[in-house]
């Protein structure tokens, strides 16, 4: 049994990086993780600026469609396990969503 569940977790995973290899939104928890300790919208305002400045507008943009893609394709419980293996603390499918509406609604300034 429990190797039938990883050779399915195995293809759900080509699957999933088939479907974002740009990887925009892991690249975004992982950086969270390291500099974010809490999960408020201060929290996801900063974080935005320093993926702005570390990553750039365009990058930014990428990062954005990608969620739209995730949303459209019911694919958030990828980026909470994802988020969770990144260790960001009490994280759930909630907080996931309202991170995911803070990059969306964030003003980037030029």
């Amino acid at each position: 049994m429990f190797g039938e569940l990883k050779e399915m977790s195995k293809k759900q995973e080509k699957t999933y990086k088939d479907k974002y290899p740009q990887g925009f939104i892991d690249h975004y928890l992982a950086m969270y993780s390291l500099h974010r300790s809490g999960l408020s919208n201060q929290d996801f305002r900063d974080q935005n600026e320093l993926y702005i400045e570390c990553e750039g507008q365009e990058e930014f943009q990428g990062l954005i469609d990608e969620i739209v893609l995730a949303e459209k394709q019911e694919d958030l419980s990828w980026f909470l396990k994802s988020a969770i293996s990144n260790g960001i603390d009490n994280i759930d499918l909630n907080k996931l969503k309202q991170m995911f509406e803070a990059i969306k609604h964030f003003n980037v300034r030029n």
